[in-house]
């Protein structure tokens, strides 16, 4: 499981697969449907996008951001 899947399942708003995303809701604004998030081998990490809010970033970012992770942890 991914990285973004985990953090947004510990906090109790699991990813739904639709083709190559993970759909949700956004954890920062609430939107309901608007978080998109793939892996992308070209760049060797998760990336993320809410497309309400427009909160976006990486995995780490996320990990920083949401669960208040220091940087150097995540």
């Amino acid at each position: 499981m991914s990285v973004i899947a985990n953090c947004m399942a510990r906090r109790g708003t699991p990813l739904q697969k639709q083709g190559r995303w993970l759909c949700g809701p956004c954890p920062k604004c609430g939107g309901r449907d608007r978080f998109i998030a793939t892996f992308r081998a070209d760049k060797g990490k998760e990336l993320f996008k809410c497309r309400q809010c427009l909160f976006a970033g990486d995995d780490i970012k996320l990990l920083v951001e949401i669960e208040n992770m220091p940087f150097i942890e995540a």
